[in-house]
């Protein structure tokens, strides 16, 4: 948050804010239908300056704004094509009709804040960017320049960011709280990227292949109790987690090993925390997972006390690598029919304090495909590459069930 007994100074205030911008788009595939959100990414950090307040901005009618910065000529709009020869075309699309579209009269003014550099957070990955998103919604004027089947790239064309109506760290317009020039106008200031990387590439389809939707319920089954059953029997806690697939077609689901479905990207990578983990940690419906992508919360507390297992390294490859999952990484979920998983708390649950925690299944993507293909593998054993679909949406594994036990003398209790 803004420093609110910051002070401006005059030399800072005339002198223009220089930044560094990191470009990306937030998918590589613009879905015309609309059910995949696609935003452009900016990635915005002040390089060194005089200033030392945060200084905020409006992103209406500024480079932020991709409709305006486009029709200004500060980014550019590209086709991306191959030719017959093989070789690698662009051309610059028509974008003056968006200036018919560009209006001052917004409901809600919207200000973006870039931290002085004392102020920024220095996260791993982020190097302290300010990430902004601007979406692009189907049927907007925007939209209107897309065309199915084709790839388009966004990117910065011009260096100077152009004057920016930009207000304090009290959020009140400086030109209200310090005394404006004939020659200087403190409202607008200049704003120049000194440095700049990263490209929003994307192809436009008219509507992305969805899976169905997939039910996954948890819940402690009661120990057996006849006269049969040993103490140690007795004495077991089975956490038994059912996953039904509530759509009318069969689906072949990737349990574990390295996914492949679109992921959205920050302003530099694909985003490890969007939810989803599309690395190689196997899901709950992996027979070989001993609690697949399962945690253990402290009710107390409410800290992580048990993660789900880290995937093992992966080996080096050569190339270009064959992602293609093997067939037996896979699992048929027939409509209506539950596949269910018996997990054994107990050892997992060793070590910790007495007290009361929470088990919470994290969501996890995994890739798919529709109909049975477990017994249709290659000669690798892997799926045909038939099978194999370029902008895919993942299924996702997950459960609005929360089961709680408590721990007495090491024992799970009260189920």
């Amino acid at each position: 948050m803004a420093d609110p007994t910051c002070t401006h100074t005059d030399s800072s205030i005339l002198e223009a804010l220089r930044i560094k911008t990191r470009l990306q788009s937030r998918y590589n595939v613009f879905d015309a239908s609309g059910r995949l959100p696609f935003d452009i990414v900016f990635g915005l950090r002040r390089r060194s300056d005089s200033d030392p307040c945060d200084i905020s901005f409006r992103t209406t009618n500024s480079f932020l704004d991709v409709p305006y910065a486009l029709a200004n000529g500060i980014l550019s709009l590209h086709e991306l094509r191959t030719s017959t020869t093989g070789h690698k075309e662009r051309s610059e699309v028509d974008v003056s009709r968006l200036r018919e579209a560009i209006t001052d009269n917004e409901p809600t003014i919207r200000y973006i804040t870039l931290p002085s550099k004392s102020n920024r957070t220095e996260m791993r990955g982020q190097m302290g960017f300010t990430e902004y998103r601007y979406r692009i919604n189907p049927g907007s004027p925007l939209a209107s320049l897309f065309e199915s089947g084709k790839k388009y790239r966004i990117a910065l064309a011009n260096r100077d960011l152009g004057k920016h109506r930009w207000i304090g760290s009290d959020h009140v317009p400086l030109s209200s709280t310090l005394a404006s020039t004939a020659e200087h106008s403190i409202e607008h200031r200049n704003i120049i990227s000194n440095s700049h990387s990263g490209l929003a590439v994307f192809s436009v389809i008219k509507s992305l292949i969805w899976p169905p939707t997939v039910e996954t319920r948890m819940h402690l089954l009661s120990p057996p109790k006849n006269e049969t059953s040993s103490r140690d029997d007795q004495d077991r806690t089975i956490l038994q987690v059912t996953v039904t697939n509530t759509g009318s077609d069969i689906i072949s689901v990737q349990t574990r090993g390295q996914q492949r479905f679109l992921s959205p990207w920050g302003p530099f990578q694909p985003e490890s925390d969007d939810g989803l983990n599309a690395g190689r940690r196997p899901c709950i419906l992996d027979p070989s997972s001993t609690t697949g992508n399962l945690q253990v919360i402290d009710v107390t507390t409410g800290t992580v006390v048990r993660h789900p297992p880290k995937p093992g390294v992966c080996g080096l490859t050569s190339g270009r690598p064959d992602r293609r999952p093997m067939v037996d990484q896979l699992v048929a979920l027939r409509p209506g029919v539950a596949v269910s998983r018996e997990i054994l708390l107990d050892r997992w649950v060793r070590g910790l304090d007495d007290g009361r925690y929470l088990i919470r299944l994290m969501p996890k993507g995994c890739w798919w495909h529709f109909g049975d293909i477990e017994g249709d593998p290659d000669h690798d054993g892997k799926i045909p590459k038939r099978y194999v679909v370029a902008k895919q949406t993942p299924v996702v594994l997950e459960s609005r069930d929360e089961v709680e036990f408590e721990l007495i003398d090491g024992r799970i209790v009260g189920r």
